[in-house]
């Protein structure tokens, strides 16, 4: 966004991503490729490709999943745009600016614009939104439900930046990445627009520091699969936009370099608040199992997440592990802390790359906890054989539609069920292949030496490869091999 803003501005811009570009038509849909997509992080420590489409960040006390590539996390987020309460907002953590900007509206209004934000449309109930729909009223809950607004296009055409979009067909498969050429990830709207008006956008450059010049900045770039090509790039502005763990592993590295700044740096992190919870073997299909994104027509999945569970303006919120009351939850005498109380559930989906791998891990999880004693023996029967059955296999193990995939990839069960599975296998997926876009190191010129703005996005990028051919032209990113530094 800061990018598209200086160079309409007339500004001249570069972009500098830690990933590289990824089109429709190259995101996982098998395990296989997943994992190969993936990198994991664990105590400064590295396991897969520096330039991995999935960067998981394993600490202590949280878990980290960042996009590395061309356009960020919005590779691989599920595109749901839901705005926070007035109550929320009005917290006093929040900056002043924020808080007290009267055209905070005007400006959701423009982005909302530019990303195509909207919902599914009406005509469109997958069976996982009725079954959300059909909490609501419960009581405890007295939610609501609403359609979430979602950064997907629902009708083929050109989207605010000219980029050709496609109807999504209700895949299921928003976080692994869309190979429909649906999702409005950010390097098709807000970086294509910057390109337009002149900026340069470069990938697999990881910045490993900022040191301060006597004329305005510097920048050490490395190549992010070769990190002992590096060299400096010199800006008068520079903007950090590599989100919460790339902007701060950048300024502390700085840091450590000498470069001037707080000691708060690196402090008063919080995560999303985020839980995930499984419903399995359940008396109603939830189709919450990504399908082959290929399929033709509406695949009935839906995006991976449709609608909004929220309170109601008079309910109160569900009990919470194990509270109570509202004293329990932390409220106060006011009606309650809308940081700590505030909530909202949503739909999800497996994306079809993943299904298989779930019901390994469910399981797994299962014995660690306990094995289902109590469940008589049709219960333990069929939790031994959700193992085996396949993600797409309903309660007692019929098929929702035939499986044409390998048994190395459709042998475990998860409870949402899914009408289908159509894959063709690694070896299909290898022999379709699609076209390479370029990944080579970019040159940045001596003509950049200098330039009015670079701005920083080493974000993400999702895992490149083999899977069906680009539906959409890619654009031409630069990406030539740079001299030595």
């Amino acid at each position: 966004m800061v990018a598209c803003r200086l160079a309409q501005s007339g500004r001249r811009v570069a972009v500098l991503e830690r990933g590289g570009v990824h089109q429709p038509g190259s995101f996982p849909e098998c395990p296989a490729d997943l994992l190969k997509g993936t990198q994991l992080w664990r105590n400064g420590r590295r396991i897969g490709r520096a330039d991995a489409l999935f960067d998981l960040r394993v600490f202590d006390d949280v878990m980290v999943l960042t996009g590395c590539g061309v356009g960020g996390t919005s590779l691989i987020n599920a595109g749901v745009s839901v705005l926070p309460t007035p109550e929320v907002l009005a917290d006093r953590r929040w900056p002043a600016e924020l808080r007290n900007d009267p055209e905070w509206p005007q400006d959701v209004e423009r982005v909302g614009d530019t990303v195509g934000t909207a919902t599914l449309p009406d005509g469109r109930t997958p069976n996982k939104l009725t079954a959300l729909e059909s909490m609501g009223p419960t009581p405890g809950i007295d939610g609501q439900v609403s359609r979430a607004p979602l950064n997907v296009a629902f009708c083929d055409g050109p989207n605010a930046a000219n980029e050709p979009m496609v109807a999504c067909n209700g895949c299921g498969n928003c976080m692994t990445g869309c190979n429909v050429g649906a999702k409005e990830t950010y390097d098709r709207n807000y970086l294509s627009l910057a390109r337009t008006n002149g900026a340069h956008v470069f990938s697999s450059c990881s910045v490993k520091r900022v040191e301060a010049t006597a004329h305005g900045w510097a920048l050490v770039v490395c190549d992010t699969r070769r990190p002992g090509s590096c060299r400096r790039v010199e800006a008068d502005r520079v903007v950090l936009a590599a989100g919460a763990l790339g902007s701060t592993e950048i300024l502390l590295r700085s840091r450590a370099e000498g470069l001037d700044l707080s000691d708060m740096v690196g402090h008063r992190f919080s995560g999303n608040g985020d839980l995930i919870a499984w419903g399995f073997d359940t008396d109603a299909d939830a189709d919450g199992v990504g399908l082959d994104s290929s399929g033709s027509g509406w695949l009935g999945v839906g995006p991976t997440i449709t609608g909004v569970l929220s309170p109601t303006p008079a309910g109160d919120s569900p009990d919470v592990a194990g509270a109570s009351s509202a004293d329990d939850r932390g409220s106060n005498e006011g009606g309650g802390d809308p940081a700590t109380d505030a909530w909202l559930m949503e739909d999800g989906t497996v994306p079809r790359a993943f299904a298989a791998l779930t019901p390994v891990l469910l399981a797994l999880s299962a014995l660690l906890d306990r094995l289902p004693v109590g469940a008589g023996l049709e219960g333990a029967l069929g939790w031994m054989r959700s193992i085996f059955d396949g993600p797409y296999r309903g309660r007692y193990g019929e098929p929702r539609r035939r499986s044409t995939c390998p048994p190395t990839t459709a042998r475990v069960r998860c409870g949402s069920r899914a009408k289908g599975w159509r894959c063709g296998g690694p070896g299909q997926a290898t022999n379709e292949a699609s076209p390479r876009v370029p990944r080579g190191w970019p040159t940045l010129p001596e003509s950049w030496v200098g330039c009015r703005s670079a701005i920083l996005g080493t974000a993400a990028t999702w895992a490149t490869a083999r899977c069906r051919s680009t539906r959409s032209a890619a654009p031409s990113w630069e990406a030539t091999r740079p001299t030595a530094s």
